[in-house]
């Protein structure tokens, strides 16, 4: 079964870059974040309050349950200063995934269709940069009526992305509970060399805490600031985190007017 690829660049991105929200330092680092959103399109003003008021600035959000169809445009969802890839749903279980991927890094971003599996609900991208070594970013979702069939698939997909010998930054709402032990979820993602970041609640009710929404890396030394900010989008809250390393200067946009009085051939006898 093919897997839907859709990728768009906003109309309205042309957004000048001396505003400070967008002016990306080279030593800042790579800032992605996940969240759950649970319906993305009702939720599209709340989600580019978020990334615009974010300092510094969210490079890559990836979105699961974003749960949109062929009959919800890339228009529909788009926020300035920013391209979207999505994976709708193609199957019974999933719910649709999507990325929210800053101007400042389009240029260095491919989309990695050929790592997305069939069976495991997943949307990968590599981020290539002369200056530091490639990185394989990919947002998951685990539904929650999942088999432990689904750990087998994970694994399959997750040696075809090491096969790659890139760096890797794993992100999504597993529904795995990692408050609790869970040693087979644990012994399934070591088994590929990855560690688990994130240590705080993600999504907090009246009656319950749980860890369901994780960060997963082969190189733990360059990640930093993992957070989980207490933001009322849905009934998750987002996981952030800062990869390191460098990313391209951008020159303003544009040409500036200034406007002024010149002396150069005054004469005051004449004045």
């Amino acid at each position: 079964m093919a897997i839907s690829v859709s990728s768009r660049q906003s109309t309205t991105d042309m957004m000048t870059s001396t505003s400070p929200k967008f002016h990306l330092l080279s030593e800042s680092g790579l800032r992605v974040g996940h969240l759950n959103v649970y319906h993305l399109l009702n939720k599209v003003p709340d989600i580019s309050s978020f990334l615009n008021n974010e300092h510094p600035c969210i490079h890559l959000l990836g979105l699961s349950e974003t749960r949109l169809d062929y009959r919800m445009s890339d228009e529909s969802i788009a926020i300035p200063q920013y391209l979207t890839f999505r994976r709708d749903a193609i199957k019974q279980g999933e719910t649709g995934l999507a990325i929210y991927i800053h101007s400042s890094i389009q240029s260095i971003t491919t989309r990695r269709a050929d790592l997305e599996s069939q069976s495991v609900e997943s949307l990968w991208v590599e981020i290539s940069h002369s200056k530091s070594p490639s990185l394989l970013v990919g947002f998951i979702y685990r539904n929650p009526t999942a088999t432990y069939a689904w750990y087998d698939e994970f694994l399959v997909m997750l040696d075809k992305v090491a096969d790659n010998k890139k760096n890797i930054l794993l992100l999504g709402d597993l529904n795995i509970d990692l408050s609790k032990s869970h040693s087979a979820w644990e012994s399934t993602y070591s088994l590929v060399g990855l560690h688990q970041l994130v240590n705080k609640p993600t999504r907090v009710t009246s009656t319950t805490d749980t860890l369901i929404d994780h960060i997963y890396t082969n190189r733990q030394d360059l990640v930093h600031n993992v957070s989980v900010p207490n933001i009322g989008i849905s009934d998750h809250y987002p996981v952030l985190c800062t990869w390191s390393m460098k990313l391209p200067r951008h020159a303003p946009k544009g040409h500036t007017t200034i406007q002024y009085r010149t002396f150069k051939r005054f004469n005051k006898d004449i004045f």
